[in-house]
């Protein structure tokens, strides 16, 4: 793996520093590949954004974390030029998963972080999320 130039790091680092509080994401998608595996292929290190699930018992505290989303705002605003943004955040009902999934996510510890907490799904998890899309890509 290369520096803190790969896309979801400076993302991920950016949103870490502008929080006063913590924070917890599911990854998932490229960033939750870069992040949350040995060796990951070099294109998962280019994604545009960063995708996270949210489950549904803590979707409405999400929602009601102002400081959270305006720290979101913020990196959205800071990386926009750069065509680079954390936008996908979507409750669990939204996305394809096993019915025990959140028993089975995965702490993502790559990255020195101070209020971020960050986890990925299960492998089959993280199939299944992409098999949703309908995206070969």
């Amino acid at each position: 793996m290369s520096s803190v130039s790969a896309h979801p790091e400076r993302l991920l680092l950016a949103l870490d520093e502008a929080l006063d509080h913590e924070v917890h994401l599911i990854l998932y998608g490229r960033s939750a590949i870069w992040l949350g595996f040995d060796n990951p292929p070099a294109a998962a290190a280019t994604t545009q954004d960063v995708d996270a699930i949210i489950p549904n018992d803590q979707v409405q505290a999400l929602a009601d974390d102002l400081r959270f989303w305006d720290a979101r705002d913020a990196v959205n605003e800071r990386f926009k030029y750069e065509g680079l943004y954390i936008t996908h955040l979507f409750p669990e009902n939204d996305v394809f998963l096993r019915r025990d999934w959140a028993k089975q996510i995965l702490p993502i510890t790559r990255l020195q972080l101070n209020h971020l907490k960050l986890f990925r799904p299960a492998t089959v998890d993280l199939v299944l999320t992409k098999m949703m899309r309908g995206n070969d890509e």
